[in-house]
């Protein structure tokens, strides 16, 4: 193949002869065959910037303005921003590489005869990260039942930023010496944001009365932790299963 670069009249993909700047087949760009190195680290830098600012602007408002991110997805502003599952898959990504410097995949929890088991622990280890990804859809599930005028993909929105609050703000307490009275002056400065912070979240996203607000918001404060809960026991019974 010729390494010269060239002005084409056919389009690259599809052989299409080209009219203008882009294929009216397949919408492939009129360009040479080769093209030059700067322009491959253009691509690279420019796509990881974008990417990135996508997620800063992304993070930034699902962390201090609570439920904006979830607004904005329901008024179908793509462009601008990371989508729900993103910011949460990334943000999980991040607590797990946390917890394993912190050696706490099993989440504090003992269960006798399988604590020192290896295996069990490797088990766990690789189950973790598939299933913390269910955790948001149980909060999903009982806002698609007590707001059923809402489509499903606000609520599992909501319910990924949520979630993605919620670990974003709680891991930094993993490094927090758990026999610490910071560490539970730390859970407890937890419990009240996140009460704070899902009430205004829902308030700007859910247009209903305030006696429905009460209710819907303490059935998604409680669905974090009978979430949580479930998802510890699903994760160790499934890792004795299969270690």
């Amino acid at each position: 193949m010729s390494n010269q670069n060239a002005d084409f009249n056919h389009c690259l993909n599809c052989d299409t002869p080209l009219e203008g700047p882009f294929c009216s087949q397949c919408g492939q760009a009129r360009s040479d065959r080769l093209v030059p190195f700067k322009d491959w680290l253009g691509d690279f830098f420019g796509t990881f910037l974008k990417l990135d600012s996508k997620l800063l602007r992304t993070m930034k408002e699902t962390l201090f303005q609570p439920g904006r991110a979830t607004v904005n997805f329901g008024k179908g502003h793509r462009v601008p921003y990371a989508s729900p599952a993103k910011v949460y898959i990334i943000v999980s990504a991040i607590s797990i590489a946390a917890m394993s410097i912190q050696s706490d995949f099993g989440l504090g929890v003992a269960i006798p005869g399988l604590e020192a088991d290896a295996d069990f622990q490797k088990t766990v280890s690789f189950l973790f990260p598939f299933i913390n990804l269910l955790s948001p859809f149980l909060t999903a599930g009982i806002l698609v039942v007590l707001q059923r005028k809402f489509l499903f993909q606000l609520h599992l929105a909501f319910s990924l930023h949520i979630w993605a609050f919620y670990i974003a703000v709680a891991t930094p307490i993993l490094f927090i010496p758990q026999a610490s009275i910071w560490a539970v002056v730390g859970f407890l400065t937890l419990c009240i944001v996140g009460v704070g912070y899902v009430f205004l979240a829902h308030r700007r996203v859910y247009n209903v009365p305030w006696y429905e607000r009460f209710v819907v918001v303490g059935a998604v404060l409680l669905s974090i932790p009978v979430a949580s809960l479930l998802f510890i026991l699903f994760l160790f019974v499934l890792a004795s299963l299969l270690s």
